[in-house]
């Protein structure tokens, strides 16, 4: 990959010449001519400098992007010509969401394991949209989410559907709605709210109900990519928590009672994104095959329920 290009990259990281050039052990002048070679070559500004150090412009953004890209396709040409030397060793970066890094990761990785013994998994944590901007410059080689339109909009993805899936309300079982009835959606707008996600499209969704019925936006008082965190919050508090079905039953062992409310109930698709533009490896094939088995036990083991 071509070295300009490469310092670049490490120039985006710390936003800093003075930095990068300790860290590519090159004195800061010559760094800067290189990146000044950069520009005169592509015929674009890269840098801005500021009163911190430097940023990227846009058509810099661009360049780095692209050149991420590239340095990726030349690990995974390193290890493809590794693994047909000395057996198929590889690497496998997922980003997940904290739904399916509690429910169906845990058993597709160690099937994982059993198919690849000499993968290295990364498993990062993060919103959707951080995921799926990772993703586009390949700093992750899949990612475990909802099927949404923000990530549809990127538009170099590919989505492979594994699971259908509904949301429902808990909350306290002393909660001032708990009454065994149905309530109404001006019954629980007024409520603090718990979303298990880091990501913006459950709040989207929840406020376009509200906006609907002509009610003001949630107040999204607590937020979390961890489960943990979470039933502690909601069962000391008038909090309601949204959630998907399949995760029900935890909050039912963690005393929580579900809140029925039948105009607020939606759908929603959940699957694997991998990149459109690169051909997919041994690794994320087996992977998604993993997971879809373990999806699969899930949903007859739900059926039998």
């Amino acid at each position: 990959m071509d070295r300009l290009l490469l310092q670049l990259i490490v120039v985006s990281k710390s936003r800093s010449l003075k930095h990068a050039s300790l860290q590519l052990g090159i004195s800061q002048p010559a760094l800067t001519r290189n990146m000044q070679r950069l520009e005169e070559s592509y015929g674009v500004p890269i840098l801005e400098r500021t009163s911190k150090g430097v940023k990227l412009t846009d058509f810099g953004q661009i360049l780095v992007n692209r050149a991420k890209r590239i340095e990726h396709e030349h690990f995974l040409l390193e290890e493809e010509l590794r693994a047909a030397t000395v057996g198929r060793g590889s690497r496998l970066r997922v980003g997940a969401g904290p739904v399916w890094a509690a429910e169906m990761l845990p058993e597709a990785v160690l099937a994982l394991y059993r198919a690849m013994p000499e993968v290295s998994f990364e498993l990062h944590a993060g919103s959707q949209e951080e995921m799926l901007q990772q993703l586009s410059v390949s700093e992750l080689d899949v990612v475990v989410a909802s099927d949404t339109l923000p990530a549809r909009s990127f538009g170099e993805f590919d989505f492979i559907s594994l699971w259908e899936s509904s949301v429902s309300l808990v909350t306290s079982p002393s909660h001032p709605l708990q009454s065994g009835k149905p309530v109404s959606i001006e019954m629980v707008q007024p409520y603090p709210w718990v979303i298990l996600t880091q990501s913006n499209d459950v709040v989207q969704v929840l406020n376009r109900f509200f906006h609907e019925h002509q009610l003001p936006p949630a107040n999204i008082a607590f937020r979390s990519a961890y489960w943990e965190s979470i039933p502690a919050v909601v069962s000391e508090s008038e909090h309601i928590l949204v959630l998907p079905d399949r995760l029900q039953n935890k909050a039912l062992l963690n005393g929580l009672k579900p809140l029925k409310c039948n105009r607020l109930h939606w759908q929603f698709t959940s699957g694997a994104w991998i990149r459109k533009d690169t051909t997919p490896t041994d690794a994320q094939r087996i992977f998604i095959e993993c997971l879809r088995e373990q999806v699969d036990k899930k949903r007859v083991s739900k059926n039998d329920d």
